[in-house]
């Protein structure tokens, strides 16, 4: 699932650079994304374990973004 997170966020990143979304729609995929991650996370403990470490990258990040405004 780590890996996976981590290959959207390379596309994002990649689409941002492209001109083809905007910092707030990454954003905002990137924080619905955390959403649905922790819903199901939420019916299995061993997901809930692996997931946490990809939200709180988003977390991170969008607190730097916010801090940085």
């Amino acid at each position: 699932m780590k890996s996976e997170y981590q290959i959207i966020l390379k596309r994002l990143d990649d689409l941002e650079r492209q001109g083809a979304i905007g910092a707030f729609d990454k954003q905002t995929i990137i924080d619905l994304s955390g959403d649905v991650i922790m819903e199901i996370a939420q019916k299995y403990e061993n997901v809930q374990k692996g997931a946490r470490g990809p939200v709180d990258l988003c977390i991170a990040r969008t607190e730097a973004k916010r801090r940085s405004r």
